[in-house]
């Protein structure tokens, strides 16, 4: 039988904020939308974290590949997903 394995997910936070960015940018950086973040978003997203709102990165044996966000808003949610280039 194959043996199943679970992603990591690192929630952001103070201390890994700056990674976070990087791997949310690096996600989306040749995407043809051009979507990316900058500090003050990451601030903004760390502000409204909470039992509805939860912000990821996505982790494979320690090395980050993505990250994965959950917010929810008047009881719509908006879920989002990116994976790092490699």
């Amino acid at each position: 039988m194959a043996r199943e394995f679970c992603l990591d997910l690192i929630q952001l936070s103070q201390e890994n904020k700056l990674e976070y960015l990087s791997v949310y940018n690096d996600s989306f950086s040749d995407m043809p939308h051009g979507t990316f973040s900058d500090i003050y978003g990451i601030e903004e997203n760390l502000e409204k974290s909470n039992d509805e709102n939860y912000y990821f990165m996505v982790s494979v044996n320690e090395i980050n590949i993505g990250f994965m966000n959950c917010v929810i808003e008047n009881q719509e949610a908006t879920f989002d997903i990116g994976l790092c280039k490699e």
